[in-house]
């Protein structure tokens, strides 16, 4: 009876994710995209210490982790210079980043938003588990860490729920038992439709995701439900030849779709919050 609740109450947060889709979002999405959703994050209440701590005039840092769609520093960096033009980037040093750069931001000292960047090519959430890694984002002391993991998990014939789920709860309760005031925002994939990771898996991670975060008190940002879902992802994509030959990687602009939807989604989630506290 327990899993069954669960499983409902899973169920209506998707649709609750989805009740923008349909919606014309122009401004956001290419008119040739389909199926789309309003970008919005599920349980976004989870983040008020993190709005709260930017509102008072702290310095707020977010650490982006991830996989080779955050590596390429355009997904990650787009939504940090969303983020910094709505909420000022004077706590950083003005730096040109690409791909032989890091996307680690350096801080002035003033108050304000610092955005990190840290990807892996290939990487799992298991990857993160190393030390060194975790060691990497405690040295950068989070006020959120943002996940975006999943493509690779689902790497193969089979994918198994369980198995990542258990992977995406190590890496989160490390996490926040080393930084016990963190937040945490996963990110669904964005889609990858390579013969080696079946159209399917990618639904079932993204499913997966929210099943850990709903129960676990996470907040999570639906990017593959955003962007068409499994029947529309792919031909949204392609339709305006944002992702890459192999099927697996996105374009410039591709990525920059996707960090101006997560950047959206998490200033919807700080408007809401700014109108339940009057600020």
């Amino acid at each position: 009876m327990r899993n069954l609740i669960l499983h409902i109450s899973c169920a209506l947060a998707a649709m609750a994710v989805c009740l923008g889709c349909n919606a014309r979002q122009d401004g956001i999405f290419p008119r040739t995209f389909l199926k789309t959703c309003e970008p919005v994050i599920t349980n976004p209440e989870v983040l008020a210490p993190v709005f709260e701590k930017l509102h008072s005039g702290e310095i707020t840092r977010i650490v982006h982790i991830g996989d080779s769609h955050v590596r390429g520093h355009s997904f990650s960096v787009e939504t940090r210079h969303i983020l910094e033009q709505a909420w000022g980037s004077q706590a950083v040093e003005p730096q040109v980043i690409n791909y032989k750069t890091t996307a680690l931001a350096t801080e002035t000292g003033r108050p304000g938003i610092v955005y990190h960047a840290i990807g892996k090519n290939g990487a799992t959430y298991n990857t993160f588990l190393d030390e060194s890694r975790l060691q990497m984002i405690d040295s950068l002391h989070p006020d959120l860490v943002i996940i975006s993991l999943g493509t690779n998990d689902a790497y193969g014939r089979r994918f198994d729920s369980k198995s990542m789920q258990a992977n995406m709860d190590s890496l989160c309760t490390s996490i926040q038992k080393r930084n016990p005031t963190a937040k945490i925002l996963l990110t669904t994939p964005p889609g990858c439709y390579w013969h080696r990771i079946p159209l399917r898996h990618m639904k079932d991670v993204a499913a997966a995701q929210r099943q850990y975060a709903a129960e676990h008190g996470i907040a999570v940002f639906d990017l593959h439900t955003t962007v068409g879902g499994e029947i529309f992802a792919l031909r949204n994509w392609r339709s305006q030849h944002m992702m890459r030959r192999d099927l697996i990687h996105f374009s410039h602009s591709g990525y920059q779709l996707m960090g101006t939807l997560l950047a959206h989604a998490i200033l919807a989630a700080d408007e809401t919050y700014k109108k339940e506290n009057n600020i």
